[in-house]
């Protein structure tokens, strides 16, 4: 069984497809002192830096700093 992120992705995933909607992004700023509240649902764990994440039909796109990087990469989710 995934992760809750990796479903909800899915999820967006899907109605992104049946809809007239290109692209869900998220912009966020670093979380650990105002942490955006569907980050809970789209990521496991939080940001150090200003972020933009984009979900397509077809994949997701997480524009993130260095340090962010690895850990999205290695979820297997972005």
């Amino acid at each position: 069984m995934g992760s809750i992120a990796s479903e909800k992705l899915a999820q967006a995933r899907d109605l992104i497809a049946s809809s007239d909607v290109d692209v869900w992004l998220t912009f966020v700023r670093e979380t650990a002192e105002r942490s955006e509240p569907v980050l809970s649902l789209i990521l496991d764990g939080g940001l150090v830096w200003q972020s933009a994440l984009l979900v397509t039909a077809g994949k997701q796109v997480a524009i993130v700093g260095r340090y962010d990087a690895d850990p999205l990469r290695a979820s297997g989710d972005w």
